[in-house]
């Protein structure tokens, strides 16, 4: 059968959008549908939305209305607005089953499992993507399959069950490959790569990023390639291995240029930030973390925001700014408790219970980054 759904990487895992052909639609319908999109890929997510809905016409078809529907709450998901991505998913669903169509149904019901995720319900992510994985097999798409296996080992992989995380990147893999869909088979591999990077098993971490790069490289994604030369970097960065790590984020930089998915452009960034501050190049460090904020600004992600906040508030208490450490901590602790982020907030109160005991002495500093090197790998690399 023809395949028209499209796995799209989100900073909350693999969404996919239905590519409904628009065939029997007016031009000006189908236009519309291909522009909003490229505002979509190009991080504009409010123009890409009122295009959508400036565009949407009385008797327009329900499958293209799922998947118009479907396009907005991928936009709403990118600028971190789950309540209402979940409820335009749901919408989705309801113009897929007036249409009796199952690829759109695929898509929205994914999608919903991806904000379960993002929320942390695993155990609900887990049933969703099962769901719509036997619904794939039914209707024998295999892009489908395999990318709700992918979604399945990403949960898996959260849980802490390694291993069986690796299986399910191993079957969605031998899929892709059997369709020959090559950035499907690089991000598996780059899965693979980060699960065995969290095993510490660094040399096959590192050989499984550099399979991912070259494959990204045979499917003509220059965005790809820079993320493996990146997440190669963070292998040495967690070796302590840092001139490494620095040139693997200064190359990734350099390809990226000022393209890509805003998201990922800021996480790069930032992970050289990260690197800097590490090699005690602290005013490096805030350079690269506040570049990242300001991408992060631009595309509206308030967690994203948050996380930089807090890493130059990290660096500044490295540096015995206990002001400006306060003030950027209190920034972030502000947008935790706005979008319920407990967990981030407990780690900065955390850092905060360091501060006020902090002395000058060297081995309480040593500790300190010992203490925020595992916490901000949480709070910029996970997001």
């Amino acid at each position: 059968m023809k395949e028209t759904l499209l796995c799209v990487e989100t900073r909350y895992g693999p969404v996919l959008e239905y590519l409904d052909t628009f065939s029997e639609a007016p031009r000006r319908l189908r236009k519309a549908f291909e522009d909003a999109r490229s505002l979509m890929e190009a991080g504009m997510y409010g123009d890409a939305m009122g295009l959508v809905k400036s565009s949407a016409q009385p008797g327009i078809g329900a499958s293209q209305a799922a998947a118009l529907v479907i396009l907005v709450g991928d936009c709403l998901l990118a600028e971190g607005r789950l309540d209402k991505a979940e409820d335009r998913y749901w919408d989705a669903t309801k113009w897929a089953r007036k249409s009796d169509d199952r690829l759109a149904l695929i898509a929205a019901l994914n999608n919903v499992g991806v904000i379960f995720r993002a929320r942390r319900w695993m155990e609900k992510a887990l049933e969703y993507h099962e769901r719509v994985y036997w619904i794939c097999r039914d209707i024998e798409s295999r892009q489908g399959e395999a990318s709700q296996l992918s979604n399945t080992g990403i949960v898996v992989q959260m849980k802490g069950d390694f291993d069986k995380a690796i299986e399910y990147y191993e079957r969605a893999l031998k899929i892709y490959k059997y369709i020959g869909d090559e950035r499907g088979q690089a991000t598996q591999l780059s899965n693979m790569g980060a699960v065995r990077r969290l095993q510490q098993q660094f040399e096959v971490s590192i050989d499984l990023f550099r399979q991912a790069e070259e494959t990204f490289k045979q499917a003509g994604d220059q965005y790809g390639e820079a993320d493996q030369l990146a997440n190669i970097g963070s292998v040495y960065r967690i070796k302590k291995d840092l001139a490494k790590a620095i040139k693997m984020y200064q190359d990734a930089i350099k390809m990226y240029g000022k393209g890509g998915m805003g998201w990922k452009r800021a996480q790069l960034l930032s992970g050289m930030g990260h690197a800097c501050r590490e090699k005690d190049k602290l005013e490096e460090a805030l350079k690269w973390h506040q570049k990242s904020l300001d991408i992060c600004e631009g595309f509206g992600g308030r967690e994203e925001q948050a996380d930089q906040l807090a890493n130059m508030g990290l660096v500044y208490q490295m540096q015995h700014d206990k002001e400006n450490a306060m003030k950027y901590y209190q920034q972030a602790l502000v947008i935790y408790g706005q979008i319920g982020s407990s967990d981030k907030t407990n780690k900065i109160n955390g850092n905060l219970r360091v501060m006020s005991t902090q002395s000058s002495s060297r081995d309480q500093h040593a500790d300190l980054v010992e203490h925020t090197t595992e916490t901000n790998a949480t709070l910029s690399e996970w997001v």
